[in-house]
């Protein structure tokens, strides 16, 4: 299994912006495409903001659904702080809160 390392990748301790999240999506939606399993790395990161993951993690919900996800992204929670779980936590309850939503609202011909 691959792992990507945010770090290295986006050549910063500090994942903050949608534009680094969007460089990680891309590499991660490649390796779901290829059917590659990939372990995400957060080792050496000082700060992780929601708009990062957003961009990066919360986005694949809307191409992937969660089975796919947890088949092929594993965040390697060893290498997170406490808050950045509880981060990543919230950005995919809430990017699957926003799907389920979009749905329903689709279903009753209002989307």
């Amino acid at each position: 299994m691959k792992t990507l390392n945010i770090k290295a990748i986006i050549k910063n301790d500090l994942a903050v912006t949608p534009e680094d999240g969007e460089l990680i999506f891309k590499l991660l939606n490649t390796a779901i495409d290829q059917k590659n399993p990939i372990e995400v790395n957060f080792s050496g990161l000082r700060t992780v903001t929601t708009a990062f993951l957003n961009a990066s993690i919360g986005d694949l919900y809307e191409k992937w659904d969660s089975t796919t996800l947890n088949h092929f992204v594993h965040l390697q929670v060893n290498t997170m702080t406490p808050l950045q779980i509880k981060k990543a936590q919230s950005v995919m309850e809430n990017a699957r809160i926003k799907l389920s939503q979009e749905e329903i609202q689709k279903d009753l011909g209002e989307g």
